[in-house]
């Protein structure tokens, strides 16, 4: 099955092909028609550009809840009154695409070694995760790319996470 995403950025990106990469082994990313930011996502979800490339292959959407009252009110003001369809799995990181990341406190601690008592069990909750980061470099990002390839596991992470247990769910049902 060929898969195309549609992230904020080079992280989420990351992301997104490893959560389809780890729960289905057989899946191919075919490109990310992202990485420009949550205000272009919105605006080409709107203009209908993703929901006509998920009549024919799975699309991946994923964006920061950030400083929004919920998903759920989040959703409905990009979706606004259009159904998505089924293979458009417009997702959302609860409240950053780096709580996701912190959420494997396994890989986390051992990765940036902050003691795994300083990660709070409830990160979705938590207003500004990447606050909790290690201080960001210029090479902030892709640092993070690679902890995601090399040591991230979803399934670990998805335990302290509802927003990932979600989305990993969602990527089961389409594939």
């Amino acid at each position: 099955m060929i898969w195309f995403l549609a992230t904020e950025d080079q992280l989420s990106s990351e992301l997104a092909t490893h959560i389809i990469q780890q729960v289905l082994p057989a899946a191919s990313i075919a490109q990310d028609l992202g990485q420009t930011g949550n205000g272009k996502l919105k605006a080409d979800l709107q203009a209908g550009k993703f929901t006509k490339l998920a009549k024919l292959n799975p699309v991946f959407l994923l964006t920061d809840l950030d400083q929004a009252e919920c998903a759920p009110t989040l959703r409905k003001a990009w979706l606004q009154a259009n159904a998505a369809p089924n293979n458009l799995l417009f997702r959302i990181a609860v409240r950053e695409a780096e709580a996701w990341l912190m959420a494997d406190t396994v890989a986390f601690t051992k990765f940036t070694g902050i003691g795994k008592g300083k990660i709070p069990r409830d990160l979705e909750s938590v207003r500004n995760p990447k606050e909790l980061m290690p201080k960001a470099s210029p090479s902030y990002n892709a640092v993070l790319c690679n902890f995601v390839q090399t040591q991230w596991n979803a399934e670990r992470a998805a335990e302290n996470a509802p927003s990932l247990q979600r989305a990993m769910e969602r990527v089961r049902g389409v594939g």
